[in-house]
């Protein structure tokens, strides 16, 4: 199963615990496949660099480099940026999940973001929670 998850579910199952992390332990299990752009990934390295994550970083002994590679090995890259959208009006920043899940092909898409959740779906694929996703594909994942 192809999946693509926004930026903020992504940093939160990188970084802390809870249905965002099970979600990742998917992906390294082999369950689901995480997909990413060229686009999604240059806003993941931003947000991983952001000073309000220095702390957190400090804390879980590891660099943004380090949280990266780690996700690597576990996702596969898609040319989304070869399916240019223009669907989120109010922030079309998000038309890049969009464009990566299209590309990927993917099952589902994972946010917490309200523009993208009020969507619903986009061209077939269904746009949900971290929680909502977990409960359709089985629940949380056993470590």
């Amino acid at each position: 199963m192809r999946v693509v998850l926004d930026t903020n579910v992504l940093v939160s199952a990188l970084l802390w615990r809870g249905s965002t992390s099970d979600i990742f332990e998917f992906a390294r299990s082999g369950v689901i496949t995480l997909c990413v752009s060229r686009d999604t990934m240059d806003e993941l390295l931003d947000v991983l660099n952001r000073p309000k994550f220095t702390r957190v970083f400090a804390s879980i002994g590891k660099t943004p480099q380090a949280l990266v590679e780690e996700f690597w090995e576990v996702a596969e890259y898609v040319p989304g940026e070869r399916f240019p959208i223009d669907v989120v009006a109010e922030d079309p920043k998000d038309d890049k999940f969009l464009s990566c899940a299209l590309a990927a092909r993917a099952s589902f898409i994972v946010s917490g973001d309200r523009h993208l959740l009020e969507l619903g779906s986009f061209d077939g694929i269904p746009i949900v929670a971290p929680t909502e996703f977990l409960t359709k594909i089985g629940g949380s994942h056993e470590s």
